[in-house]
């Protein structure tokens, strides 16, 4: 594995800076680009972007692009933002790994002939003498969605627990799989019904490949008493916006911590809520339109969960976010994280950026039209448009990446990150030859429903109470 600590282009972060203010005269608050840049579009056909978070624990100065080959002589471009210095470059095969770091704050663009696993990982991960938890992210396959059949990537689980053990896969089909290391040993093996999940341990920080014989998503999650980390779940049915979702839970049992699921459509929605390792229902959400509602993950006591709505809508897991934990149970932490999202050209969802210490970024491969908020905006191409705290509905007339990052109040800058990072490309796959089986529909007692639908509805109520109270005037 080499490792890639390239110099950064004199004056880069300034000059960024100076033309986000020029722009912010004369657009909202949340709107902000980088300058259009005069170099045609680079000619790999995959293209992945982000920010390293500004302030990292401990002490740490960059972040690291962790950048495995998915297939034969992968040739893979790192990039600086907004002015395109070549910053790495080389070619991959399937398994090898090589790291570029970058600094704090900064903007990168990777291209690629082909896929690629690639993952933004920082924090107090750069000091493996110190354990600290887990990440959570959806890994993509090596065809570059997060639904597939071969999925690589690494893991970095540096802090472990009985309670937690981070690697999960979800049975979209019946399925044979395999984990194999990067010798090609199989190191696990195991048979799953579709709708089934299974949940493993692996070594920290070495690559893996997870191979399938019917459809599978591929999750990593932190779900002891470690920090969480905010999340968006990709949609089965590609994306981020669907209405069928798979993915881990804090076990509240075991944790004094609030953590919540966010759901957010454009019409009213209902969403069930399916407890995997029972095979049984475990409650119902009420969705109110344009607005987010949320659930704390106590709510459910199961370690994998899958989700089906009656309507299109996107869904997110929220740490303890400060705001929330104080409405909740008086918790003051935020516990932040980085997580990605995307949009498919001509779709419109809606996107939550938590409400302390947050910012979020929608990043376009080409030139773009945007409405975000119902507010025009064109961006050029390699630009972006910065989002702050709150909820967003955005149109994108082209393909987009969307970024959060929260920092963490609990150290000295975001104690630890790592998120698997799709491609702009890849919102635009779907998977037509995938057969879904329904998911059951036995219950659990209407008792424990409504109340979980109760907190659900408190909680929206207090959320849209904050916010109005936070306005000006």
């Amino acid at each position: 594995m080499q490792r890639f600590a390239p110099a950064w282009p004199n004056g880069h972060l300034k000059a960024l800076t100076v033309s986000c203010l020029l722009v912010l005269i004369v657009f909202p608050s949340y709107a902000r680009f980088t300058p259009s840049l005069t170099s045609a579009q680079a000619e790999a056909e995959y293209a992945y972007y982000g920010r390293v978070p500004t302030l990292l624990y401990p002490n740490m100065t960059f972040g690291s692009l962790h950048l495995i080959g998915n297939h034969d002589d992968t040739k893979v471009r790192v990039y600086s933002l907004p002015d395109r210095t070549l910053l790495a470059g080389f070619t991959v095969n399937p398994m090898e790994r090589q790291v570029v770091q970058l600094p704090n704050g900064s903007f990168f663009k990777v291209v690629n002939d082909k896929p690629v696993t690639a993952m933004l990982i920082g924090g107090s991960w750069e000091n493996t003498t110190i354990d600290m938890p887990g990440a959570s992210t959806f890994h993509p396959s090596v065809d570059g969605g997060y639904v597939g059949k071969d999925f690589i990537f690494t893991t970095v689980e540096v802090f472990t627990e009985e309670l937690n053990v981070p690697e999960r896969v979800y049975a979209l089909e019946d399925a044979d799989v395999k984990v194999l290391d990067a010798n090609g040993s199989t190191v696990k093996g195991f048979k799953l019904e579709a709708n089934q999940a299974e949940s493993f341990l692996l070594r920290s920080f070495d690559v893996y490949r997870v191979t399938s014989t019917g459809y599978i998503m591929v999750q990593t999650f932190n779900a002891g008493n470690g920090f969480g980390s905010i999340l968006y779940y990709p949609a089965v049915e590609g994306g981020f916006i669907g209405t069928k979702f798979y993915g881990a839970t804090h076990l509240g049992k075991h944790t004094r911590h609030e953590r919540f699921y966010t759901f957010m459509a454009a019409e009213d929605s209902k969403v069930a809520v399916f407890d995997l390792d029972d095979a049984r229902k475990a409650g119902d959400v009420t969705v109110s339109a344009r607005n987010v509602t949320y659930i704390a993950t106590k709510e459910f006591e199961y370690s994998n969960l899958g989700f089906e709505s009656d309507k299109p809508m996107t869904m997110m897991f929220q740490s303890r976010d400060g705001k929330l934990s104080i409405l909740a149970a008086g918790d003051p932490t935020v516990e932040g994280g980085v997580a990605y999202a995307g949009l498919k050209a001509g779709q419109t969802g809606y996107f939550r950026v938590p409400d302390l210490r947050a910012e979020g970024y929608i990043f376009a491969y080409q030139e773009t039209v945007l409405d975000v908020d119902d507010v025009r905006l064109r961006v050029p191409a390699d630009g972006y448009v910065t989002l702050t705290s709150g909820l967003h509905k955005i149109t994108a007339d082209q393909n987009v990446l969307i970024e959060v990052i929260q920092l963490t109040t609990q150290s000295n800058g975001q104690l630890n990150f790592a998120a698997s990072i799709p491609s702009v490309q890849s919102m635009s796959l779907t998977y037509p030859d995938l057969r879904l089986k329904p998911l059951t529909a036995e219950e659990l007692p209407l008792t424990y429903i409504a109340a979980g639908v109760a907190v659900a509805v408190i909680l929206v109520v207090s959320a849209v109470a904050l916010r109005r109270r936070a306005r000006p005037g």
